[in-house]
């Protein structure tokens, strides 16, 4: 698939201890009440202290709480910030799921680098950050977060944070809805990030070995430097690399709304008329519709082909014009409107969205998991439109022709409609 900010989720910038929990066993986001811990007498009062160091978040953050919170020691918001991937950067990424007799999951340090660099950051006033994509089933996901605490208790002396994004939504890099929960903890505790003295290292980078980019992206996302985990810990020099998918930044500006544009978009004389729409999901239509055509003079209808039929030919009869804003995709299906148009003795034109598929598809990630980010009045307007939609109608469109019997054919090309912040986020890197 083809591949900064405020928000309606805020979480807590110190959460009240009542909301974490030391269970591990609950991954539903319910709260449940801690196990008490049975030691053996030799086990000292520290010892405990450390056991209970870490503690998850309850519930987890998001608007679907599918994104994990939790805390190692007494976090504190300093405006530097070091901030990691977990597995192939902090932890090797070995995937073994079987525990040992002692129900812990096995793990190992990147390098052996890896404690005495952290708590070197932390005495250097640095706030520890690790965000982590786990899209993993329950039974994993309850054995992943014992290894968090695993983890943890080997770092008694460093606070950290996590974040974990365990669904494919806004939550998952390089997407920023992480980064977000982050950035309103720090605004609710009133500190300011300094992205210029902030960082973020992680081995998804884009090199020629690596499984995937969206570490860097991530970083870009968030305005971060990156280094990958050879030239943070061992130093080793930057290599080549490349980002796949697409790039919005490379997507041409200061183009024509419509082209032909010497033409007014709506007639001057022509009162009853069919205009057709068409293009991919995600292309603009309904904001082209909104923003051009009155809305009492054209009803807006979409949906199965014999539903828009009836309704625009409820229109015409009513004396209005009716945009069609259904894919439209092939000729077949647009026959049926022109000769709709001739039996109601109406004018028919067609408006051919130009959008990608690549753009489409982008334009549909961001409306479905940025915009809920920025406002939360769009947390349940638009849902993920499936892949497989673009690629149906890339598949099946056939151009339209004057032959068709259309009175005018204009191409609609694409135009970010938004304010500055949702410019950023609609700039940014987004892949799922």
């Amino acid at each position: 698939m083809p591949q900064k900010p405020e928000s309606g989720f805020a979480a807590n910038p110190r959460p009240n201890k009542r909301a974490f929990c030391v269970e591990d066993s609950d991954v539903t986001g319910k709260a449940t009440r801690p196990k008490t811990l049975q030691l053996h007498p030799l086990f000292t009062k520290d010892t405990q202290s450390l056991i209970s160091s870490f503690r998850w978040s309850q519930p987890a953050l998001g608007r679907n709480k599918t994104c994990l919170y939790g805390e190692n020691l007494e976090t504190n918001t300093h405006r530097k910030l070091a901030t990691f991937d977990l597995d192939g950067t902090l932890i090797n990424a070995t995937f073994r799921r079987n525990k040992r007799k002692d129900g812990e999951v096995p793990w190992e340090w990147w390098n052996a680098c890896i404690p005495q660099a952290l708590k070197r950051l932390h005495d250097e006033g640095f706030s520890i950050i690790i965000f982590s994509n786990q899209c993993i089933n329950p039974t994993q996901l309850v054995a992943w977060k014992h290894k968090i605490r695993s983890i943890a208790n080997t770092l008694s002396d460093v606070p950290f944070r996590i974040f974990a994004a365990t669904s494919k939504d806004e939550h998952r890099k390089p997407l920023p809805g992480m980064w977000k929960c982050l950035e309103d903890i720090y605004s609710n505790a009133g500190c300011e990030i300094d992205l210029a003295a902030s960082f973020f290292v992680g081995d998804a980078a884009g090199r020629v070995n690596d499984f995937a980019d969206t570490d860097r992206k991530f970083s870009m996302n968030a305005g971060l430097r990156f280094f990958t985990p050879e030239e943070y810990f061992l130093k080793a020099l930057p290599v080549h690399y490349k980002l796949t998918g697409f790039d919005v930044k490379t997507y041409p500006v200061n183009v024509p709304v419509v082209v032909p544009s010497s033409a007014p978009i709506i007639p001057i004389t022509q009162k009853r008329e069919i205009v057709l729409f068409i293009g991919p999901p995600a292309a603009g239509k309904a904001t082209f519709y909104h923003e051009y055509f009155p809305t009492k003079d054209y009803e807006y209808v979409k949906g199965n082909l014999d539903g828009c039929l009836q309704a625009v030919e409820r229109s015409c009869k009513n004396g209005m014009g009716c945009v069609v804003a259904s894919a439209n995709t092939d000729s077949k299906t647009r026959k049926q409107y022109v000769d709709l148009a001739m039996r109601l003795q109406c004018g028919v034109r067609c408006f051919v969205f130009s959008a990608t598929i690549e753009l489409a598809w982008h334009n549909n990630i961001y409306r479905a998991f940025c915009k809920p980010l920025l406002d939360q009045k769009y947390r349940n307007q638009c849902k993920l439109v499936p892949y497989a939609t673009f690629t149906s109608f890339k598949d099946k469109y056939e151009e339209p022709t004057a032959r068709e019997g259309f009175q005018e054919i204009r191409k609609v090309n694409w135009i970010f409609n938004g304010d500055e912040q949702e410019k950023i986020y609609w700039h940014m890197w987004l892949q799922i």
